[in-house]
């Protein structure tokens, strides 16, 4: 089964739920894959599930990503780590 897929088509019919479960299944299924990991650390920051720990891995697959480096710096203020945050938005600006 196409994981990543089902997930993102969940997550477009807002389930958000079936969502997590299934980019979850793509995570691991296909741990190197840029874009299942950055939609799995999406959802799970959508959901208000932790999230810093699988946006780092997304960002470890795709560093130069601006989409995903913005969402990462929202996941780790909404964790509290609000000077990381600054800290990671002021280097992609510099």
């Amino acid at each position: 089964m196409d994981w990543l897929a089902v997930g993102l088509a969940r997550r477009e019919l807002q389930d958000l739920e079936g969502a997590v479960d299934a980019l979850g299944q793509a995570v691991a299924a296909t741990p190197a894959h840029p874009i299942a990991a950055f939609a799995y650390a999406q959802v799970l920051f959508e959901t208000g599930r932790e999230a810093v720990a699988a946006f780092e891995r997304a960002v470890a697959l795709d560093p130069q990503n601006p989409q995903l480096i913005r969402t990462y710096a929202a996941a780790l203020a909404a964790e509290g780590q609000v000077e990381k945050a600054q800290s990671i938005l002021l280097d992609v600006l510099a």
